[in-house]
């Protein structure tokens, strides 16, 4: 999302009584974009000279904007979907409570540079949803406005090729294509001067001594010292506070994530790859059956890579062996467990978002805990990110969480509905409302292949015009047709929803013979965990934690006895005394009531009750 402090002054600076427009106009929203973060928070061009535009429309034909009613995004490409602050403005003037029926923009290519459909498909949802579009240059026709975003499209596509080429043969002639400095590292020019203008474009590397320091003892410790990554990033952390070259280059403390990604890095033994990673967006489908789009790195081909040299901080025999050892420590890792646990990575800490793992004790009676995996991280990280979350018995949260479970599989025809309810939401609607516009865009070219076909029998086109004009239309069909597909495999069909739900039967079907007893094999267990549950929201101090997934409900629980080892039960809370961010309650699967039960010292819990009206 863009940086809206870096351009409020500029907003602040055209604003009358906190407004910009008419300050006595009717009310409207705004939407700006950029292609870049540079371009949004460096001030390069876009937003605000959008805003001036804006301020410039809205004050002649009578709307005010609020500062509270921009909305903005530094997003590039074509994609539409995933730019936070689009998607907050489509939601906000979907609502029936909305401010405003109006939004000023400075061209329609703030919605997208993608003419074909995406531009189409907004302003016909804008429309269709009661909101009336302002551009500061408007479009004559409809003709113009395809015209121009094609060429919009296509001049973007070309300025990314131009780029992709130009750091091609940059990395060619010798030169380091990266836009950071790495670690040890600095920029110069050819001349080694550091921080001038010709570095920005005739860049190396020279080392950065007081940080090369720091990325031998890296190196040396892992090579020859035998330390581990944990280890070595403690001491890091602690040299860091007196010595600055040791400071992590990205964060307050190092983490091991970075710390690897380091050690691995060849630009150390002085080989600088360029040309290694592309990125493209692609379309993937979780354990749910969802699928969205993401924008995911790709290794090319070693044969494609761009070799530069550069100066060394350490010799290839040091970094080899480093490397040698930092793979042979994966052997010895802690997080490497023997026992299984039916929730270890599925709760998470309600206190740093750290994944809750099991343990099991060496000495007798081997008590099996949960415990928050930031005690892992290093104290650098831990006096940044405090947690105070204690461990908690395997036995009480398990079955805690069984009990609710259990619960809800006695009635299974409401674990239906859920998984009904699951797949029909906001998102999956708003992708059906796209593939209904796509439809009629897909229609429409085929009426207009045959009306040339009609047009080119009665005279109106030569033959050599008419297969140009024939060949643009498939073109833009096929375009249309590929963007179908793609949307079309992000919804579940109703075959893929009636083998979900048949999967839910068998699991039930399963578990039926053991849930009175409460005796369930640990491993059907946690098929019936990972099935209904996406996560564990757990709070072992305040004694309450929130399933999340196709169960949704809270629950309170005590450890009377987790101190001497044992398993407590759950004991019985007064309404008045929980807090109020847990809801003891079971909510309906079917979103239409609330059936609150409690779980007592001296009885079975109740069974969540699902009524409909």
């Amino acid at each position: 999302m863009a940086n809206y402090q870096f351009f409020k002054p500029a907003f602040e600076a055209l604003a009358t009584d906190g407004v910009i427009g008419d300050p006595n106009g009717r009310p409207a929203y705004a939407y700006i974009r950029v292609s870049s973060d540079g371009q949004a928070e460096e001030g390069r061009s876009g937003l605000p000279r959008q805003l001036e535009h804006i301020h410039e429309i809205a004050c002649k034909l009578g709307y005010r904007i609020s500062w509270e009613d921009v909305y903005a995004d530094d997003h590039s490409g074509f994609e539409f979907e995933d730019r936070p602050g689009l998607t907050k403005l489509r939601q906000t003037y979907k609502s029936p409570n909305r401010r405003c029926n109006f939004i000023v923009m400075e061209h329609i290519d703030r919605l997208s540079r993608e003419a074909r459909w995406h531009q189409g498909f907004l302003e016909h949802e804008m429309k269709t949803s009661g909101l009336q579009v302002v551009y500061w240059k408007p479009y004559s026709s409809q003709i113009e406005r395809a015209v121009m975003g094609i060429i919009a499209q296509e001049g973007m596509e070309q300025a990314i090729e131009r780029m992709r080429i130009g750091t091609i043969k940059k990395a060619e002639s010798g030169r380091v294509t990266a836009k950071r400095p790495a670690f040890g590292y600095r920029f110069v020019d050819g001349n080694g001067n550091e921080n001038t203008m010709e570095a920005r474009h005739d860049t190396y590397y020279a080392i950065n001594n007081e940080r090369a320091i720091a990325v031998r003892f890296i190196f040396e410790s892992i090579a020859y010292g035998g330390m581990s990554c944990f280890e070595l990033m403690k001491v890091l952390d602690e040299r860091g506070k007196v010595e600055p070259g040791f400071r992590s280059p990205i964060a307050k403390a190092w983490n091991q994530r970075s710390l690897v990604k380091l050690i691995r890095n060849p630009l150390y033994k002085g080989e600088f790859i360029a040309n290694r990673f592309y990125k493209r967006r692609v379309v993937e489908v979780d354990e749910n059956g969802l699928s969205k789009s993401v924008l995911k790195e790709y290794q090319r081909p070693e044969e494609e890579w761009i070799r530069v040299s550069v100066s060394s901080i350490v010799d290839e025999t040091t970094w080899e062996l480093a490397n040698r050892n930092l793979w042979r420590n994966k052997g010895f890792a802690r997080r490497n467990k023997k026992n299984d646990y039916m929730l270890t990575s599925i709760a998470r800490c309600a206190t740093c978002g750290w994944r809750y793992h099991g343990h099991t004790d060496s000495k007798k009676p081997h008590i099996q805990r949960y415990y928050c995996s930031s005690i892992h991280t290093t104290p650098g990280y831990r006096e940044h990110h405090p947690c105070d979350q204690p461990s908690i018995h395997c036995d009480i949260l398990d079955t805690a969480v069984w009990e609710v479970i259990a619960n809800a599989l006695l009635e299974p025809e409401v674990l239906l509905l859920a998984v009904d309810a699951r797949y029909s939401n906001d998102r999956v609607e708003n992708i059906y409302d796209q593939l209904s516009f796509l439809r009629h865009k897909i229609e429409g070219k085929t009426t207009e292949e045959e009306k040339l076909y009609q047009a080119y029998l009665a005279g109106a086109f030569d033959a050599s015009e008419y297969a140009g004009e024939r060949q643009r239309v498939i073109k833009e069909r096929d375009t249309l047709l590929s963007e179908y597909e793609r949307l079309q495999a992000q919804v579940m069909t109703p075959e893929e929803l009636a083998e979900k739900k048949h999967a839910v039967v068998q699991l039930v079907q399963n578990a039926q013979d053991h849930i009175d007893k409460h005796d369930a094999p640990l491993k059907l267990k946690q098929r019936i965990v990972r099935l209904l549950v996406d996560e564990i929201l757990l709070n072992v101090k305040e004694g309450w934690f929130e399933l999340r997934g196709t169960i949704d409900t809270g629950m309170l629980f005590t450890q009377d006895s987790q101190v001497a080892g044992t398993s407590a039960p759950l004991r019985r809370q007064n309404r008045s005394s929980r807090p109020s961010r847990c809801c003891c309650s079971v909510q309906s699967l079917s979103s239409d009531r609330v059936q609150s039960f409690a779980v007592g010292r001296d009885a079975q819990p109740t069974a969540p009750r699902f009524r409909q009206e």
